[in-house]
């Protein structure tokens, strides 16, 4: 088996900033237009994504950085929709554990957007760094991330694309602690009359199974999402992923079945608190599936990862009867194929992994790919 690592970011901001529509200044930051100009100054480059480039922007009225993000016309016709969908949404969001929109502008067919500036950039590159968490802080961090759900479902919006790249980092400054603010409403959908969503997108390595097997959704594909983080912020890998080179089949194969292990030696010493939180996330079955606010009042969570001995015996029971059960399915998938489950229903309505990976250009995944992008299928899905 080849060695788990996480997927490389994408690096093509070069590529980008030649492609940048407007004036250059020395070939090196561009000039923006006037009434941008006229609030803020570009300093550096934060990043880039698949339709836009992020700055540090200082603005000129009270010297406040922000961030500046400028989608590129060249972009906006296949994302209009996404960039409308996410400017309506983000105006109307105002949590402390949500990166704040002040305002936005449209120019010459480009998108000006003016950001909260987070300062330690996201998830993903933290962990690029430090590869895992110590309990303490991925406690903190989850408690974070479930904070902005729980208040993001309370107005029936589905995020549909929660990942470490969407997690912007910084200090809490009330313990110290790593602490993070949900970012990027790209993909996000307001649930209408208690509609389920059908749309198939997001990103591979954290799309609940429910979205894969287009049996219509809600809210609780966040909370997948969130338990296949936490799950990585413990080990610094995430529970489902392919080792065979471009295959998004095999890695939703593995969704869809719904199980995953606590490899030794890395899970050995972390709680039977925190496996149970994941497998309450990372649970096949929707209704039982945690809601943000059960994740809030967990205690692993309340306590900063401090647990009493009690609740981790608890925990432990659950864990150990959870690999208990999927040894013995495992047993018989081996001599006898598998028995009709949850997840065999999720099998049986599966989408085909050729039409996701056509929906998005052919860019099938790998997990040593250079990046992971989001996806939206294009063809219509079973209901």
């Amino acid at each position: 088996m080849g060695k788990r690592v996480l997927p490389l970011r994408n690096d093509s901001i070069r590529q980008h900033v030649r492609g940048f529509s407007i004036s250059t200044n020395n070939g090196e930051l561009p000039t923006l237009p006037s009434p941008v100009n006229e609030q803020f100054e570009l300093i550096r480059i934060l990043g880039d994504g698949n339709t836009a480039i992020v700055y540090e922007a200082l603005c000129r009225d009270d010297g406040v950085r922000k961030a500046l993000k400028v989608i590129l016309k060249e972009n906006i016709t296949a994302t209009r929709q996404y960039i409308d969908t996410e400017l309506a949404l983000m105006k109307d969001l105002s949590h402390e554990n949500i990166v704040h929109m002040y305002q936005y502008w449209l120019i010459d067919d480009s998108f000006f957007v003016s950001l909260e500036l987070v300062p330690d950039g996201d998830l993903f590159e933290c962990l690029r760094t430090v590869r895992s968490y110590g309990e303490r802080e991925a406690s903190n961090l989850v408690r974070c991330l479930a904070s902005a759900l729980s208040y993001i479902h309370s107005k029936k919006i589905v995020h549909r694309d929660v990942k470490p790249e969407n997690l912007l980092v910084y200090a809490d400054p009330s313990n110290g602690l790593p602490a993070l603010k949900l970012a990027d409403f790209g993909l996000a959908s307001v649930l209408e009359d208690e509609k389920a969503l059908y749309d198939v997108c997001g990103t591979p390595t954290y799309v609940a199974p429910e979205i894969l097997a287009e049996l219509g959704y809600n809210t609780k594909v966040d909370i997948w999402s969130a338990g296949i983080i936490i799950y990585v912020l413990l080990c610094g890998f995430p529970p489902f992923m392919s080792m065979e080179e471009h295959s998004q089949d095999a890695l939703f194969e593995q969704i869809l079945r719904g199980r995953f292990g606590y490899p030794s030696p890395i899970w050995d010493n972390i709680s039977y608190s925190a496996k149970a939180l994941i497998q309450g996330l990372l649970n096949l079955d929707v209704e039982e599936r945690f809601t943000a606010e059960q994740i809030l009042d967990y205690h692993w969570v309340k306590g900063l990862s401090d647990v009493h001995e009690e609740f981790e015996e608890i925990a432990r029971v659950c864990v150990e009867a959870r690999l208990s059960q999927e040894a013995e399915m495992d047993d018989v998938d081996a001599s006898n194929g598998f028995e009709e489950s949850n997840a065999e229903y999720y099998w049986s309505r599966r989408a085909s992994m050729d039409e996701l990976s056509e929906s998005h250009g052919g860019n099938q995944y790998s997990p040593l790919a250079e990046s992971e992008a989001s996806f939206t299928a294009v063809y219509t899905p079973r209901k």
